[in-house]
């Protein structure tokens, strides 16, 4: 019976190549699941919580489990060549090119964040350092957004853009990076669990 449920289990992740999940039976945390776009080989998922995404990759990063719009999404970025990455939310995988969002470029010469390519700001004085590592916090709660970088606030202010179950993160161009301890939490969950009880 374990050899049966072995195999069905690989040849499920091999009808899928694509896909991923991170945090497995994760208890703090939210299961996350994972889509390449583009060339497989541009994506490595090493680890549990841990993808390095090459020049012209992309993923969409979603909770597993549905419906979770109002999240954080906590990252370790560790910008390996080139000069950022990007990180796109409040929109959608399958007509990401023209649909609406919430874009956070991460640079070696600084932090822009933008709304259906309006500018919302610019901070000079937080950047990405090649092979230096930060933590970036993204908040989609409701009507507000909160972008954090290490300890520094790059953005925090209302959005008419509804929330959305994606972030899609892509490297800019002829850049590399490496995200770690990637986690997702529900900033509903205390809601839901008090609901339960």
């Amino acid at each position: 019976m374990k050899n049966i449920l072995i195999l069905l289990f690989t040849l499920i992740i091999a009808c899928s190549p694509d896909q991923f999940y991170l945090n497995p039976r994760a208890v703090d945390s939210e299961e996350i699941s994972g889509l390449i776009i583009g060339n497989l080989d541009n994506v490595d998922v090493y680890a549990k919580n841990a993808l390095k995404i090459n020049d012209s990759g992309m993923v969409d990063l979603i909770c597993s489990y549905g419906g979770i719009t109002q999240f954080k999404a906590d990252m370790t970025t560790n910008l390996l060549d080139g000069n950022g990455v990007r990180f796109a939310f409040r929109t959608i995988m399958d007509t990401y090119d023209t649909h609406p969002s919430i874009t956070f470029d991460f640079t070696t010469e600084g932090c822009y964040v933008n709304e259906n390519n309006i500018s919302l700001t610019k901070v000079d004085s937080i950047k990405a350092k090649l092979g230096g590592k930060s933590r970036i916090l993204i908040e989609n709660y409701g009507k507000l957004v909160n972008i954090v970088v290490d300890c520094d606030t790059v953005y925090f202010g209302p959005t008419k853009l509804h929330a959305t179950e994606h972030i899609i993160v892509s490297p800019l161009k002829s850049s590399n990076v490496d995200l770690s301890g990637i986690l997702f939490s529900n900033m509903n969950a205390d809601k839901v669990n008090f609901i339960i009880k």
